[in-house]
């Protein structure tokens, strides 16, 4: 029997054994060392326990990572797509406008409902035009019914 486990499960296991180690060190020579081993005993039956998922998610993350630098090469962009929640670049982002607020200058889109790569493509021409170091797509804010601010990071 294989079981599944969210990508919320996953998080909620992989911050609570972090908050646990965090009071294991916290606690120092506050418990007993019976306690202390007990408590470290369980903590490495969890880490155990969620390595396949750790491998998973890790596996998971490099492939967008090599998806989103062949999509990158293929276009000639000096930008780099840093929202890894994204899955595939060529679909409708959710968002909608007329234009892109990037540095808080305005580029305007080709289709009021741009895809992500669309988004990428306005992006990646306003950082080249604004000789901008900043070159990591890392997040996009509805700010009005026409214009969607990209946020981008160094």
């Amino acid at each position: 029997m294989e079981f599944k486990i969210t990508e919320e499960d996953f998080k909620n296991i992989h911050n609570g054994i972090y908050h646990l180690r965090r009071v294991q060190e916290a606690a120092g020579n506050l418990l007993s060392e019976r306690l202390m081993r007990d408590i470290n005993k369980a903590l490495n039956h969890l880490e155990k326990g969620t390595k396949s998922v750790y491998d998973q998610e890790s596996k998971h993350f490099d492939d967008k990572i090599d998806y989103f630098a062949r999509v990158q090469e293929d276009n000639g962009f000096k930008s780099i797509w840093s929202i890894h929640k994204v899955d595939d670049i060529r679909a409708l982002s959710g968002y909608s406008g007329k234009r892109v607020k990037v540095n808080g200058e305005i580029f305007l889109l080709k289709n009021s409902a741009p895809s992500w790569l669309e988004l990428w493509e306005v992006i990646d021409h306003a950082i080249v035009t604004q000789n901008d170091y900043h070159v990591f797509i890392e997040q996009f804010e509805q700010e009005d019914k026409d214009t969607i601010v990209v946020w981008l990071g160094s």
